[in-house]
């Protein structure tokens, strides 16, 4: 009897052992999962402030972009081949390429934005 005594009161804290264990992992499992929405939630905060960003900057540049060709269009009917001349066009180069990068980081924070 003594012996079977022992081997309830084994199976019952067996049984009590598992149980306490599958209710941590559970609240392991639980922690993580908030732990894992409050990272999503902060990327996705992160990327509309690049968005934002980025997308003053575009417009910024799109605003320049007539200035720069009026300029290079005066200098261009005074001073045909002068340094200010090719200036300006490195700069309004510069300029249509900084948009169109602007433009491919834009479409491909769109396409990783998570739910």
């Amino acid at each position: 009897m003594l012996q079977t005594v022992a081997e309830l009161t084994t199976a019952v804290a067996t049984i009590v052992a598992v149980g306490v264990s599958l209710w941590v992992a559970v609240r392991a499992e639980r922690r993580a999962d908030r732990a894992d929405k409050k990272i999503l939630a902060a990327e996705n905060v992160r990327r509309r402030a690049q968005r934002v960003e980025l997308t003053a900057e575009r417009n910024s540049l799109d605003g320049r972009i007539p200035t720069l060709e009026h300029w290079l269009q005066v200098e261009g009917s005074y001073k045909a081949g002068s340094p200010r001349e090719a200036q300006l066009q490195a700069e309004l180069r510069n300029a249509r390429d900084r948009i169109t990068l602007i433009d491919a980081i834009l479409s491909e924070l769109d396409a990783e934005e998570v739910g």
